[in-house]
């Protein structure tokens, strides 16, 4: 009678992991199903703005997950989806280079009106989807250019921040799932927390 409790404590407590394991699981599929969407610029509907969000530099110059992304926006912009494109940074160390600048001069080397092109230097995508908020204003309609493994998360946290996020992957950013175990299981967990303690607060998974 004395371990009764014990027992009691334990079963509750598999039960609880096994729903935690279930509930991973689930945000994976999700994450893989919102990971299969066009690319075409003529697929999302016209926005306020173009946000591209940050990826790492090579040296001072885009990499190549940058560089697929802002493609893409440059792709939608001279399909007239949005007259504007903000770029946010990427999570990197203080005093780094800056993707959204590196990203800015990228898009002015192919012809980008400057007037068009605001860099918002904040530090990640978080900060950055905030910032987009406040210039455009509450519920404005974005089109958000990132990798397509990332799309739910980037869509969480768009709205998280206030906006009205619509997801155009970057062209080339969907691989197949052997390729993406380790983006997907970061993924998976991240939009598994996101839902549960806010997008904002989930660090591991910045897109």
């Amino acid at each position: 009678m004395l371990l009764a409790p014990v027992k009691l404590a334990l079963r509750i407590l598999r039960l609880a992991i096994l729903a935690a394991a279930v509930y991973v699981v689930v945000s994976g599929v999700q994450v893989v199903e919102a990971s299969h969407l066009p690319s075409a610029a003529d697929a999302v509907d016209p926005a306020s703005a173009i946000v591209v969000l940050g990826a790492p530099l090579v040296g001072r110059e885009p990499g190549p997950d940058l560089t697929a992304r802002l493609g893409q926006a440059l792709a939608l912009y001279r399909a007239h989806r949005a007259p504007q494109i903000l770029l946010t940074d990427a999570d990197s160390p203080p005093g780094a280079p800056s993707a959204a600048d590196a990203g800015r001069a990228w898009l002015l080397g192919e012809g980008v009106s400057p007037s068009a092109l605001r860099a918002l230097r904040t530090g990640g995508a978080a900060s950055g989807l905030a910032q987009a908020a406040q210039l455009l204003g509450a519920h404005a309609r974005v089109v958000l250019v990132t990798d397509a493994i990332d799309a739910l998360f980037a869509k969480g946290l768009a709205a998280g921040a206030g906006l009205d996020p619509e997801v155009s992957p970057a062209t080339g950013s969907e691989r197949s799932l052997l390729a993406e175990s380790g983006p997907l299981w970061r993924q998976a967990t991240a939009v598994a927390a996101g839902r549960i303690i806010g997008y904002g607060r989930v660090s591991w998974a910045a897109p």
